[in-house]
């Protein structure tokens, strides 16, 4: 019997192994895109799972998981909009220019 040691991965191998992880990386690797729809001021401001909501995607966003776009309220009272930027504001998001807050407009007509 031949007992030389055998080379389990050659050049060609370790190249092609790179190229697959690499186009991995590349397809799973890039930040998640979201868009969060909150109903925060549907409980009269004091909804704790909008809240979690807002922390969990700026911390996705500071683990690069995440690019947040834009985080929507879709219930009155308007002011509740607030709350949501206080919340981007603790995590260095207040830009509204960067990161546009919507909110639900209950004057508009058949809303």
């Amino acid at each position: 019997t031949n007992l030389r040691p055998r080379k389990f991965l050659n050049m060609a191998t370790l190249k092609t192994l790179f190229t697959m992880l690499s186009c991995a990386y590349l397809t799973f690797g890039a930040p998640t895109k979201l868009i969060i729809d909150t109903d925060i001021g549907g409980g009269g401001c004091n909804d704790v799972d909008d809240v979690v909501a807002v922390s969990m995607s700026n911390a996705l966003v500071d683990n690069g998981e995440a690019e947040l776009l834009a985080i929507v309220q879709n219930t009155a009272p308007l002011d509740c909009a607030g709350a949501i930027s206080v919340l981007n504001t603790y995590y260095g998001r207040g830009d509204l220019a960067k990161l546009p807050i919507g909110a639900y407009n209950v004057n508009t007509t058949g809303a």
